[in-house]
């Protein structure tokens, strides 16, 4: 959660200068807290206090950037958790979730009706960003089955739902370079989800 202009202000010199193009320091920091100012504005300010602040005013999640090129978005890197405390600055990403025991032509009339969905809104064209494939099946070959396809007939970014990572390793030798989104970690598996993510980031 990013700090209030009163929890910023202890950090300031408060010798009301003006220097930094406002009258008194708790001006300033009320700025600051607005997003109407910069700390460089301040020439007072120690590398130790630009540091406190850098972590107290860093995103409560990281941003994560999902899929290549065009059809790449990202998610999170927000620094509020409520939008009616500010504007969320990435748009919320919308999926279609298709599952593994789904037969062949369901899957395909899916993501054919994927390709072309669009629709309107106040304005704005809206459609979907993401495929969501999830393993339902408890079948590996039917799993990696329903990869392929989704990876040969959309060029959308991709969430694999799955929470074997032996059979999300086999799956991101179809897609790594398009940067899934892998889901999920467990307490059981994290170790072996994170090591999946940091070679698909290496793509």
């Amino acid at each position: 959660m990013s700090p209030t202009g009163i929890e910023i202000y202890k950090f300031l010199p408060r010798t009301n200068c003006g220097e930094c193009g406002v009258p008194t320091c708790l001006a300033f920091a009320m700025s600051l807290a607005g997003g109407r100012a910069e700390l460089s504005s301040c020439p007072y300010v120690s590398e130790e206090t630009k540091l406190k602040l850098e972590e107290a005013s860093a995103p409560p999640v990281r941003t994560v950037s999902i899929g290549t090129g065009i059809y790449s978005f990202k998610i999170g890197g927000e620094t509020v958790m409520h939008r009616h405390e500010k504007r969320f600055e990435h748009q919320s990403g919308i999926a279609l979730l298709l599952s593994d025991n789904l037969t062949e032509t369901e899957q395909n009339t899916k993501l054919t009706a994927f390709n072309s969905f669009q629709y309107k809104r106040v304005g704005a064209i809206l459609k979907p960003d993401m495929l969501a494939l999830r393993a339902d099946s408890g079948s590996s070959e039917k799993y990696l089955k329903l990869v392929k396809l989704a990876a040969e007939k959309c060029q959308a970014s991709l969430m694999l739902i799955c929470a074997n990572t032996t059979v999300l390793d086999e799956s991101l030798k179809i897609c790594a370079e398009r940067k899934p989104l892998l889901y999920a970690a467990t307490a059981e598996n994290s170790n072996e989800m994170a090591e999946l993510a940091n070679t698909t980031a290496r793509w």
